[in-house]
């Protein structure tokens, strides 16, 4: 019961009198309010409802520095108290210290008067127990006293002022616990109080220089219920810090991450959640614009930290993946609700200005932060195993649908391709982008909008773009399919993009790239140019007008590199998209096809730095080159641009490929010659060409795939007649059937080994054996063709360049392969036993003609032998 100041002297008088004394005060107190309810009747009332808070001061009485509970409680008396000064150390401190927690325990502040709880028992809160209570109310003036040493004692003194903040923070997550932190001492009126103290004690020292005490400061503020605007001006702190790569391991030793990431979350809800309406407050745009800074500043800091290892690994465990993600997909909502007030807008980037589309969704503030997301979303998608983690919260529908969103931004579409460009390669990502056609028309959109052919096109997004279609068409008929409608742009890019290379070349080597095209005009084939590019006239001069003034289509030496990179990423999915029957006859049918041949001739076949080119990329922009020859020489049409007029161009080419050091890039060159000499002339070229010197020479190299590519071209070359006297000439039987001997063993051999080893090591021998037994097989083909290529006349040439040992090292190697008895690998399994017993039957021995028979009637016999083996 609360009596008025005048009773104070009275009420204390009586308190210490002893138990008597109290009962006698306690007796007449109630007698007085009996007779005071006779006077004036009033409802009656319990007295410790909460509903009584309504009748304190909003004003606290600081104790000790610690600001109390406003509260009335049944049995208490006003007793004035003194206010103690824990921060001042004095001999008597520890008392002081242990009277003033022992008061704060057992009082409550009633206006300008403190209230003493004299009966426990009687004044507990329900829910609350007195020790739960006193033990927080001791805690919290440890703080306090922690707070006021911040302040005051250790101004000055760093390193001091770094283990207050350590101490703080200990005590904060001891109080808070494990589960919900900060859940506890945050709670309530009180909880806020006392976070706003924080708050407002570490604000006034992050003006200090030191990075190590703002980063502990920082994390107190975060920790703690900061206003909107304190909060944007501390992660904007946070922010300039995380630029420093030095910074990344303090961010997770504090522990800042998580709370980085619960900031990033509530403002991105606060960003969303206010303004929905045009009738929204100035207050309340103001808040969310304040929100929308801290959401800006907290992703751009994510970003910066997410690029360390360490911290990335531990943002992924924190579900730093589903969190941006989910953010992404709050702020599309937030673009795509269209009655939202517009919001300030961004300065026009220069693709947008050169494209000159409608900015006025590009440029809005949301696309600041998406781009922060996304970002942070590339760093996390180079970790190892990332792409699970992508594909379960849907993270790749949701970038997807973010280019879609906004196809102008070139920013942010960026971004998002890089993000796409790390994760197609993985197989379930293909399947989610390869099978739905609506995210492959986001991806072709958005190349179309920032990839031009001409001078205006987005190299880095081409890339990119590039790069991801090409990794969905690798394996997917399906992903071929949806892109056919894309054909002709990218046949544009490559034909506009191969001209600026061969400038850029010509720059580089002093005009001498103009051999391309020279090569070109022999042919009776001209050279292709972009808009606005001139070819270059020959083979030695300099760079014309057009490279020198800076007009479309000029490129410097510096070029070079970005140009080979585009090109290489460009040609590989044109070379996938050259899989489909339909798209390769489309492709092959198309002039723009004939810079392929202008690429080749450019090239160098030594791995040389051209320009600011590496080797690397320049035997990887040949390789790909190659492979889109190749692809695109299997369809055999009366138009295809390559096999007709440029045949003897290509098949020029791609005899010197044959020569070069790289194993694959070998591989795909004899693959091509393969598929040119299905035709006579192209036969007739690479004779005359040395072509068949080359491919012999190959049969001797320690791949099998070259052996089995280089056996796929000499089998159409050695069942052409009029091939068979040169080839002879180069003993080309006995060479070939060494090389089928030399496969046939290693198959073998690999075959016993797999059979003692398992795991790995197993599928390992397996596959090199596979491709010996395919190998051997092509040669196997070929020794046939070889050998009955003149059973038409009255000898049998073939047969005479093989000795009797070869022969019957031949026959014992054929014999089980004929039988189906030692067929290991699955690999053209069924076609051993018809070609190993064609093969033995033309190397079989004749006992005829030592009976008269001439080798005529021999020749016959096998002729019509042969035919019947074909038939069958």
């Amino acid at each position: 019961v609360c009596f008025g100041r005048a009773n104070v002297g009275a009420v204390m008088a009586a308190a210490t009198d002893g138990e008597s004394s109290l009962v006698r005060s306690r007796i007449y107190s109630v007698i007085s309010e009996a007779r005071a309810s006779l006077t004036n009747p009033s409802r009656p009332f319990t007295p410790n409802v909460k509903e009584r808070r309504s009748l304190c001061d909003e004003r606290s009485q600081l104790v000790g520095g610690m600001r109390t509970e406003m509260n009335l409680r049944a049995g208490c008396v006003v007793r004035p108290l003194r206010t103690i000064d824990v921060s001042k150390k004095s001999p008597l401190h520890a008392s002081l210290r242990a009277t003033a927690a022992s008061a704060a325990a057992l009082s409550h502040s009633i206006g300008d008067a403190q209230v003493l709880t004299l009966e426990p028992q009687e004044a507990s809160t329900p829910g609350r127990s007195k020790q739960i209570h006193h033990d927080d109310d001791r805690w919290w003036l440890s703080i306090e006293e922690l707070l006021n040493e911040l302040c005051s004692g250790a101004s000055g003194k760093e390193e001091r002022m770094c283990e207050i903040c350590e101490d703080l923070w200990r005590h904060l997550s001891m109080q808070c616990g494990d589960a919900k932190p900060r859940a506890r001492w945050l709670g309530g009126c009180v909880g806020h109080r006392r976070s706003g103290r924080v708050v407002e004690a570490c604000a006034r020292l992050m003006h200090r220089p030191d990075t190590k005490l703002q980063l502990r400061l920082a994390r107190l503020i975060l920790a703690c219920e900061p206003d909107a605007h304190t909060l944007s001006a501390v992660l904007k702190s946070v922010f300039k810090f995380s630029k420093d790569e030095r910074n990344d391991s303090s961010f997770g030793t504090l522990e800042l991450l998580p709370l980085l990431m619960h900031r990033l979350t509530a403002a991105i809800s606060a960003v969303v959640g206010p303004l929905t309406t045009a009738t929204a407050r100035t207050s309340d745009a103001l808040h969310s614009e304040a929100c929308f800074e801290a959401a800006l500043y907290a992703a751009a800091a994510l970003k910066n930290l997410s690029a360390d290892t360490d911290n990335g690994r531990a943002l992924t465990k924190l579900g730093a993946v589903g969190a941006f993600t989910h953010g992404l997909k709050r702020l599309l909502a937030l673009l795509r609700d269209s009655s939202r007030p517009a919001t300030a807008s961004l300065p026009a980037t220069a693709s947008l200005v050169r494209s000159g589309v409608d900015q006025s969704l590009a440029g809005r503030r949301e696309c600041r932060l998406l781009l922060q997301l996304t970002v942070a979303l590339r760093n996390l998608a180079v970790i190892g195993g990332a792409a699970n983690g992508f594909v379960v919260c849907g993270a790749v529908e949701v970038l997807c649908d973010t280019m879609g969103a906004v196809p102008f931004d070139a920013d942010v579409s960026l971004a998002c391709a890089r993000v796409l460009a790390k994760l197609s390669l993985d197989a379930e990502v293909q399947r989610r982008l390869g099978t739905n056609r609506r995210l492959a028309e986001i991806l072709l959109v958005t190349m179309k909008a920032h990839c031009p052919p001409d001078s205006r096109c987005h190299e880095a997004l081409l890339v990119r773009l590039s790069f991801v279609l090409g990794n969905l068409t690798a394996c997917s008929a399906a992903s071929r399919s949806n892109l056919a409608s894309a054909l002709p742009a990218l046949l544009k890019l490559l034909s506009y993009h191969t001209a600026a290379f061969l400038r850029a070349v010509a720059s580089a080597q002093g005009g001498n790239a103009g051999c391309a095209a020279k090569a070109m005009r022999e042919h009776s084939l001209e050279p292709l140019s972009a808009p606005g590019v001139v070819a270059s006239s020959g083979c030695s001069g300099t760079p014309s007008e057009a490279s020198m003034d800076g007009s479309v289509g000029g490129a410097a030496a510096s070029d070079v590199g970005g140009l080979s990179d585009v090109l290489t990423k460009l040609i590989r999915l044109i070379a996938h998209l050259a899989m489909n029957e339909a798209e390769g006859v489309a492709i092959s049918r198309a002039h723009e096809t004939a810079s392929l041949l202008e690429l080749l001739a450019a090239l160098p076949l030594e791995p040389t730095p051209l320009g600011n080119a590496s080797p690397l990329a320049l035997e990887e922009l040949r390789l790909n080159t190659t492979s889109a020859v190749t692809n695109l020489s299997f369809y055999s049409t009366g138009d295809n641009v390559l096999l007709n007029d440029a045949h003897v161009l290509l098949c020029q080419l791609l005899a010197q490929a044959l020569t070069y050091p790289n194993e694959e890039g070998v591989v795909e060159a004899a693959r091509a010659i393969g598929n040119l000499s299905r035709t006579a002339a192209a036969r007739q070229s690479l004779c005359s060409l040395h072509a068949s010197e080359a491919l012999l020479l190959l049969l001797g190299h320690s791949s099998a795939s070259v052996v089995n590519a280089s056996c796929g071209a000499l089998v159409n070359l050695a069942g052409d007649p009029r091939c068979l006297s040169h080839l002879s000439s180069l003993r080309a039987t006995p060479r070939v059937a060494e090389a089928m001997l030399l496969q046939l063993e290693t198959m073998h051999a690999a075959a016993s080994k797999s059979c003692g080893e398992g795991g790995a090591t197993t599928q390992a021998y397996e596959g090199y054996g596979a491709v010996a037994a395919e190998a051997a097989l092509m040669a196997a083909k070929t020794l046939c063709n070889l050998l009955s290529s003149g059973l038409d006349s009255d000898t049998c040439p073939g047969e005479h360049l093989l000795d009797w040992s070869a022969r019957h090292a031949l026959t014992t190697a054929l014999a089980p392969l004929a039988t189906k008895q030692t067929l290991t690998w699955k690999t053209d399994a069924g076609e051993w036993p018809h070609v190993a017993w064609l093969l033995m039957s033309l190397l079989r021995p004749e006992g005829g003609r030592e009976q008269g028979r001439g080798e005529g009637v021999v020749c016959k016999e096998k002729r019509r032998t042969v035919e019947q083996v074909c038939k069958t």
